[in-house]
């Protein structure tokens, strides 16, 4: 069910932004409260880090495999539009690598 369509593309961005200012304010309220040293805020920063990591490898190894995959998959990243990017972005004359954005652009066309 969907109540907001046009915010359904959003709330992975604010959600991100969202934990990761919870994520800073508890280093920032940690910090405070024992009034300690820089050094031992980006310790903390370090051990909330390897905290999340190891959250996100518990949640990796509970998983199906075609949720283990997509979870892969968005934590990575992936290049598989980049023949689809190059041609909007190496196409103008005025780039001083016009030959190299123009076999790119040919290599746009091979891949359609």
């Amino acid at each position: 069910m969907r109540l907001i369509p046009a915010a359904v593309e959003y709330v992975v961005p604010i959600n991100a932004f969202v934990m990761a200012m919870l994520a800073a304010f508890l280093i920032h309220m940690l910090s405070v409260k024992r009034g300690v040293s820089v050094e031992t805020i980006v310790l903390l920063g370090i051990a909330l880090v390897f905290t999340f990591n190891a959250l996100l490898a518990l949640v990796q190894f509970f998983t199906s495999a075609e949720t283990l995959a997509a979870v892969v998959f968005w934590s990575m990243g992936s290049l598989t539009k980049a023949a689809q990017a190059c041609c909007h972005y190496f196409h103008s004359p005025g780039c001083p690598a016009h030959s190299r954005a123009a076999r790119l652009g040919a290599d746009c066309a091979e891949a359609r």
